[in-house]
């Protein structure tokens, strides 16, 4: 059976909805509706209950489920043994967030992890990872939630970004600055002033005005100590950095601790 076949079946499930679908796996409706047809036709079943915005799995397609679920995980975890065996110096392939560069103090992430890890990085927004990850290789690393379906993936969490408001000494804020995540909610009402990736520009630029910002903690911490800067009465955020990969997958592992050990990636304890 087509493997393409099962997965447009999975992916229609957990959209329930043909069109959702169809972009999630960059296809046309019309194909992913074929797909579905070819499917039940090769089975002798039909799988969903097609109402209007409704779509509901039947019987036969609750019980396929798990096994389609189970034929994609063989397959993957079978792909990566094989890499393994055949062709260990294979670099890793892996779908990054590419708001992860909030982590360093400097540009020197895909270096540093290129040359730990012997990967190969693809950078793409947050906001398109659950799309990208029919079309992933071996893992993805994702700034923010969990994905809503991480089959045919395991996860783990590498850690925390935690992020504090801070503001001028004994002035009154009249300027915001943004490090552009979407999970980060604003301070004031008026418009950004200035937005940077990299947390130390952002720190520079809130030392110069008469401003605030949502740092990375351990950034602001001599800072607010030295009385350059003060904390607001705003709550802390926490941003989790998730790693999916194959089952078995030892990168994860090697990743946190490269992390929490080289960047601003605190302990998920």
């Amino acid at each position: 059976m087509d493997t393409e076949l099962l997965k447009t079946f999975l992916e229609v499930q957990k959209t329930r909805h043909f069109g959702k679908a169809a972009d999630n796996l960059y296809l046309t409706q019309s194909a992913v509706s074929f797909r579905i047809r070819q499917l039940e036709q090769s089975l002798g079943v039909t799988l969903f209950n097609r109402f209007r915005n409704n779509i509901q799995l039947t019987t036969a397609g609750e019980m396929l489920l798990p096994h389609a679920q189970a034929v994609l995980s063989a397959i993957a975890s079978a792909k990566q043994q094989l890499a393994l065996n055949y062709y260990p110096d294979k670099p890793l392939q892996l779908c990054l967030s590419s708001e992860l560069s909030v982590l360093f103090h400097d540009a020197d992430f895909n270096q540093m992890i290129s040359s730990a890890q012997q990967s190969q990085l693809q950078f793409i927004p947050t906001a398109l990872m659950a799309r990208q990850s029919q079309l992933v290789q071996d893992g993805m690393v994702i700034l923010g939630s969990q994905l809503p379906d991480p089959q045919p993936w395991q996860a783990l969490c590498l850690g925390y970004l935690e992020l504090v408001a801070v503001g001028s000494i004994n002035q009154e804020q009249t300027q915001e600055g943004s490090l552009g995540l979407l999970q980060v909610p604003r301070i004031q009402q008026n418009a950004i002033q200035f937005s940077c990736a990299e947390p130390a520009v952002l720190l520079q630029w809130l030392l110069a005005n008469q401003a605030c910002a949502y740092l990375p903690l351990l950034m602001v911490q001599d800072a607010v100590a030295q009385k350059q800067l003060q904390r607001l009465a705003l709550p802390e955020l926490r941003i989790p950095v998730w790693a999916y990969s194959q089952n078995d997958a030892s990168w994860p592992i090697l990743w946190r601790t490269t992390l929490q050990r080289s960047t601003m990636l605190l302990g998920a304890g």
